[in-house]
């Protein structure tokens, strides 16, 4: 992938070059939804709902303070589904009758309890009870003992609570009583035994008033205030004197206050103790069923519409991540300009992608027909001469005419055609490159150099041997080993049609012959360089198909015989590093690389040729179309 900023055209780009893989993630997410969402069964809902009302409870008049309203409706969400109630609930139901079974009655009570779902609605005191089941009256019935047992429940435990309440108020009002009459009994003997005034009354009287005052005082102004300095001043007055009275003023004061505060002690428990009779008596529950049950209404464990909307979201997403991913690990090289400025080379030529659709077997085809679909998949490698005004013939055109511009002085050639690593087409370059170069009438040699791997006898359906083994072993002579028309007719390839084109006279072959065991030994030998020689008086142009550079030596020993090499890259297969270093050790060789051929290209791959390549296509079509319509046309006439 280029390193450059990507802007909506790469994203596009990158989206045709991935679109099966998106599609593919695509799909498999939706099945998958799809799936999980089909396998979920049909279930039935029904609910109930209850309103809360929020009273003073007893427990708040005691302890002085009350519980928040979202603590409360919080609390009783849970309530609902605990076990206590959803015991109650099955015994309403009568499910627990005749069960002894620990096991049994506990898996009756979980089956209320995974049945039973609350939630409040908005911000109210109302609550919804669910309860979800696979049979449509089996929801109803639970819902409905759900929240029967629930106000019951809550009723029983608050009936329990202001009973503990009263009672333990009862019994505080009793000890206040005792204590009352005990502080009443202390201060009538005292008085009946004493003579005593009203002075330590008065005292602790002005002294409250006093400190009352100062307090209201210092929050208005400084201690240094001649109102607060005065007011403290009679203060401290009025406690000295308080001290100075006798000691039979000081018990008559304490024990008249004893007996105020126990009175006021008293009074308080009264109220309270008769409150809470009263709310005992009443037992009034602060839940209200304000909506029975639903009637049930069939729904899937998941909604299905949401679950698959989603899931193609989610689809889409994870497609176009894992594209992207892909594009990042994708280390090959997809542009032109990318290509020429990473190598230092031109790029000489684009081969287009050759789609074989006659090629295609069909579902039902016959058995009968191998030896024409053999035929066929020749032709489909061989487009220079099977179909000479395609666009894809063109494309050899084309890299023959910029091969003779790079080297324009050169009337005679010998070039190789190699690749970084194999499977990159390299071989199919090299036998159309020949036809196109006698179709101009170049008289052409096509060499297949690749003893690893030998595929031209097999295009070309002749034999291999005698071939160049042979020709540098010395066991035949090149003459006898050159292959020409006669033996294309010999073959079973079809190209009968194919000799009305009279450029076939100016093609040669010499194929690989034997496979020798140690391939590097020849091209070093000056049998090699001789061959050539000898060759390139007798033709105008070689064309090598040699070896793959990185898995083997052999082009990097043939190459600096040869006027040139040709790199044939397949974008999208190679890695970048792997044709940088095919390059450097070419360079090493000091074989000269004329440039580099994209091959099998599709226009997903290389943006800025794609919409030329496509419009040619148009424009060759039709013109074609219109020049065979023309000629059946004279034809009939």
């Amino acid at each position: 992938m280029a390193q450059y900023d990507l802007n909506l055209r790469d994203y596009y780009r990158i989206f045709r070059r991935r679109k099966v893989t998106i599609l593919l993630i695509f799909c498999m997410v939706m099945g998958g939804a799809y799936y999980y969402l089909s396998s979920q069964k049909v279930v039935y809902q029904s609910s109930i709902k209850v309103q809360y009302t929020f009273q003073a409870p007893v427990t708040g008049m005691v302890y002085g303070r009350a519980l928040p309203a979202d603590y409360v409706i919080k609390t009783h969400l849970e309530i609902i589904k605990s076990h206590p109630v959803a015991e109650r609930a099955a015994k309403i139901l009568g499910w627990l009758e005749g069960l002894s079974d620990p096991r049994e009655i506990d898996q009756m009570i979980q089956k209320i309890k995974r049945a039973i779902a609350t939630e409040q609605i908005g911000e109210t005191s109302v609550i919804r009870i669910t309860a979800t089941t696979p049979e449509a009256e089996t929801a109803r019935q639970i819902v409905e003992a759900v929240a029967k047992a629930y106000l019951a429940f809550d009723q029983e435990e608050k009936g329990r609570t202001i009973t503990t309440v009263r009672a333990f108020i009862e019994g505080e009002l009793k000890k206040a009583v005792e204590k009352l009459k005990a502080s009443e009994e202390a201060l009538k003997r005292f008085q009946e035994g004493t003579l005593h005034t009203s002075r330590a009354g008065q005292f602790q009287e002005e002294i409250a008033s006093l400190e009352l005052k100062l307090q209201d005082l210092l929050a208005r102004a400084t201690p240094r205030h001649p109102d607060v300095e005065r007011l403290q001043q009679q203060l401290d007055t009025a406690k000295e004197e308080l001290r100075r009275l006798p000691q039979e003023e000081l018990t008559f004061s304490r024990l008249t206050q004893e007996v105020g505060s126990n009175q006021k002690v008293v009074s308080q428990l009264r109220e309270r103790f008769n409150a809470a009779r009263i709310e005992e008596a009443e037992n009034v529950t602060d839940l209200n069923i304000i909506e029975g049950a639903s009637p049930p209404r069939p729904t899937f464990g998941t909604n299905r519409s949401m679950g698959l909307t989603l899931s193609a979201v989610l689809g889409i997403l994870v497609g176009f991540v894992f594209a992207f991913f892909k594009e990042g690990l994708d280390t090959s090289i997809g542009a032109i300009e990318e290509m020429e400025s990473f190598l230092g080379v031109r790029v000489l030529g684009v081969i287009p992608h050759i789609v074989k659709e006659s090629g295609k077997k069909k579902l039902f085809s016959s058995p009968f027909k191998n030896q024409e679909e053999r035929a066929r998949s020749i032709q489909l490698r061989l487009i220079t001469q099977f179909d000479p005004r395609s666009p894809e013939a063109e494309s050899y055109h084309t890299l023959r005419t910029a091969i003779y511009s790079v080297l324009p002085q050169k009337e005679k050639l010998a070039i190789g055609i190699t690749s970084t690593a194999p499977r990159e087409g390299k071989s199919i370059t090299s036998a159309n490159l020949a036809i196109a170069s006698a179709q101009i009438g170049k008289k052409t040699l096509l060499i297949d150099a690749d003893f690893r791997r030998p595929v031209i006898h097999q295009f070309f359906k002749m034999d291999r041997s005698p071939g160049l083994f042979e020709v540098l072993t010395k066991t035949v002579s090149h003459d006898r080993a050159l292959k020409n028309i006669t033996d294309l007719l010999m073959g079973d390839a079809h190209w009968q049609e194919a000799l009305k084109t009279p450029h076939l006279a100016y093609l040669n072959f010499l194929t690989a012959g034997h496979l020798p065991t140690n391939p590097p030994e020849l091209f070093h030998s000056a049998e090699m360089g001789e061959l050539i020689r000898s060759l390139l008086v007798e033709f105008d142009i070689l064309i090598f198909d040699a070896p793959p550079i990185l898995p083997v030596t052999d082009t990097l020993i043939l190459a600096p015989k040869l006027d040139g090499v040709i790199l044939v890259y397949q974008a999208g297969r190679t890695a970048r590093n792997a044709l940088k270093r095919a390059k450097v050790l070419l360079d090493t060789a000091q074989a000269k690389v004329l440039g580099v051929v994209f091959n099998d290209f599709k226009p997903v791959e290389i943006e800025s040729t794609s919409s030329y390549y496509y419009r040619y296509r148009k424009y060759y079509s039709d013109e074609m179309k219109k020049e065979l319509k023309k000629e059946a046309e004279n034809e009939k006439s």
